[in-house]
This record gives structure tokens, sequence and C-alpha cells, in this order.
């Protein structure tokens, strides 16, 4: 029988903390954003080229900055796992009882990881190549 890693009942608590509290930040945020639209829109309309720009490089870089600080968390992962030679590493908590696995499979694993976080990171690279070209055709359409 394989050896686990038990779980750390805090991290269930913090997980549900997080989805939580982000439920709550993006219900504020959705309800601001609905009362406060047609300032929003007058404002953006004041000065149309440069605002709308600037409201599409803001968005660009939530979108795309969390898509790639995400594919940084997860190859960093990926190689404490392939040094370790152990998933999951050492010093990682996790939510439910996990077995160990070690060797080349944690290896597979590692390099799993990191391919996720390059596809990721190409998709992050991407989206705000799409999203500036957007901001550069728009203008054009009206």
């Amino acid at each position: 029988m394989s050896e686990t890693q038990k779980a750390d009942p805090s991290v269930r608590r913090l997980a549900v903390a997080i989805l939580v509290c982000g439920t709550i930040v993006g219900v504020v945020l959705i309800a601001l954003f609905q009362r406060l639209r047609p300032e929003l829109e007058a404002w953006v309309e004041q000065d149309l080229h440069t605002r709308f720009t600037l409201v599409m490089a803001g968005m660009t870089v939530l979108m795309s900055g969390s898509l790639l600080g995400l594919a940084v968390y997860l190859w960093r992962l990926g190689g404490r796992i392939a040094r370790a030679e152990r998933y999951p590493p050492p010093g990682m908590r996790v939510a439910h009882d996990t077995p160990i696995v070690t060797g080349d499979a944690a290896h597979r694993r590692g390099r799993l990881i990191r391919l996720c976080a390059v596809v990721l990171g190409v998709m992050s690279v991407s989206l705000a190549f799409l999203l500036w070209n957007l901001v550069r055709v728009l203008p054009e359409l009206r």
C-alpha cells in the first residue's frame, strides 16, 4: 500500500473562504458596474479613442495578467515536483488525503503541470495580442 499525505483541514477552510469572498467581491463589482455604467459610457465617449484604449488596456492587464500569474505558479509547482521527485511536493498542503507519487510518475506529473503552464502562458499572450488588435480595429469601424 502506498504512502498517503493527510489532508490539512485549514486548506479546506481557506478554499471555502476564498470562494465565498471572491463571489461576494464579484457580485459587488457587477452591481457597482451596472450602477455606474451610464457615467462610464459618458466618460469614455468624451474622448473615445484615448479612453476606450485605456479601458481595454486595463481589461487586458486584468485578464491576461491573471492567466499569466496562474501559468507562473504552475511552472514553479511543476519544477518543485520534478526536483523533489514527489507529488505532492514536500511542504504542500492538500485539501484531501492524497496518495504520494514518487519517481518517474512524479516526473511525468511535473512535466504535465509545466505543459499546462506553457499552454496557459501562450493563451495569456495570445489573449493580450487579440485584445490589443481589437483596440486598433474597433475605432476604425465607427
